[in-house]
């Protein structure tokens, strides 16, 4: 027979888990809570911010492929700023046909200017 007492709904303050499972004992019914509602957190801010894409992203996007024939695969090494008023993006640019460039724009009105990596794996060109 088991020592873990009865099993009733009584005081749901104590959770029962099996032996050997995760937990492998009891555990308080709010910290159980916690775990589901941060696990349930941090799935909802990843995809909130892999769903968002800015304006600046889809341009260098159109840009890259028309000018280059990159269709882009990823950016990295994004720097998105306003400094003196003016918009300044710099990002490392990543092709499905696995070449990279660096793309460099210091006005929403300008275009982007590419500078082709020579090592694709280099952190910058």
């Amino acid at each position: 027979m088991s020592n873990a007492g009865p099993r009733t709904t009584k005081g749901l303050r104590r959770a029962q888990w099996p032996r050997g499972g995760r937990f492998g004992g009891t555990e308080d019914v709010a910290t159980i809570m916690w775990r589901i509602l941060s696990g349930l957190l941090v799935l909802g801010l990843t995809m909130g911010t892999a769903q968002a894409q800015s304006e600046w992203e889809l341009e260098l996007s159109l840009q890259i492929e028309e000018d280059l024939g990159c269709k882009v695969a990823f950016l990295s090494h994004v720097v998105d700023r306003t400094v003196d008023g003016r918009h300044i993006v710099m990002a490392k640019v990543h092709c499905q046909d696995r070449r990279s460039f660096d793309a460099y724009r210091d006005d929403d009105l300008e275009l982007f200017d590419f500078k082709p990596c020579e090592e694709p794996d280099a952190k910058a060109c």
